[in-house]
């Protein structure tokens, strides 16, 4: 059954979060004035406790099939299905067409997009057992992280946060610099995702000031410009950010 749900010290009004347990979920949202709200709607979907009962010929294309069958892993097999799948079934429920008829393009950096007659962006994140799928009409970007313990994080945020946010992190108890890692982190890459560039732009010349739950104000030096990055957390293991360019 599809319901609102309470994502951890995110204030309902910056966006708007459903869970979905099934497909058929998808049919209970409204989603008819979609491209007319500034406020983009996320869905939420577990993959270990996701019922998926259609036929995948139905939903997906050809060349999404084949590379469905060269995945070995059972999980990674799941996370491409559901992301798909999902994708095609809700853009293909706003714009009345079969799922499968859904024409979904990639740019050169891998951002997936629809034609921009339709005034509607989106933005896929997965990690671990979650995937997260935003909608929203102007540019999206969303990124969620499963929060891994035994990784070199210290090493990673030498290399692509800059001196302001390294300084800051090194300073804080392991526990909380382990979170504030994955906060910056997602906040830099849902920003990417937003602009089109993913990984490939330059990370370390994005700054974020006084990091927190919540509403967190991201400077990118490059281009000059500020953008609000909404953080939160799924669960006390998942750290996810949105950004959303006005």
């Amino acid at each position: 059954m599809c319901r609102r749900i309470e994502v951890n010290n995110l204030k309902q009004k910056i966006c708007s979060f459903k869970k979905l347990q099934s497909i058929f979920d998808i049919n209970e949202i409204d989603l008819e004035n979609i491209r007319e709200k500034d406020r983009p709607l996320i869905f939420l979907i577990n993959i270990n406790n996701f019922n998926f009962n259609l036929e995948l010929n139905e939903i997906l294309i050809e060349t999404e099939i084949e590379r469905l069958n060269k995945f070995k892993n059972s999980g990674d097999k799941k996370r491409f299905v559901l992301n798909r799948a999902v994708t095609r079934i809700i853009i293909g429920k706003i714009f009345k067409k079969h799922p499968k008829k859904v024409d979904i393009e990639y740019n050169y950096y891998g951002k997936p997009y629809i034609d921009e007659k339709y005034k509607l962006e989106f933005s896929v994140s997965h990690s671990n057992e979650y995937i997260a799928v935003v909608f929203c009409k102007n540019k999206v970007g969303i990124d969620i992280e499963h929060i891994v313990k035994d990784i070199d994080y210290v090493g990673i945020a030498e290399n692509y946060f800059n001196e302001i946010e390294f300084n800051q992190l090194i300073k804080l108890e392991s526990r909380d610099k382990l979170v504030r890692f994955y906060q910056l982190w997602t906040s830099k890459e849902s920003y990417v995702k937003a602009i089109g560039y993913g990984l490939s732009y330059s990370i370390k010349d994005i700054f974020i000031s006084n990091v927190t739950y919540g509403g967190n104000l991201l400077f990118d030096i490059k281009s000059n410009k500020g953008v609000h990055i909404y953080i939160f957390e799924i669960n006390k293991y998942y750290v996810g950010a949105l950004a959303c360019m006005n």
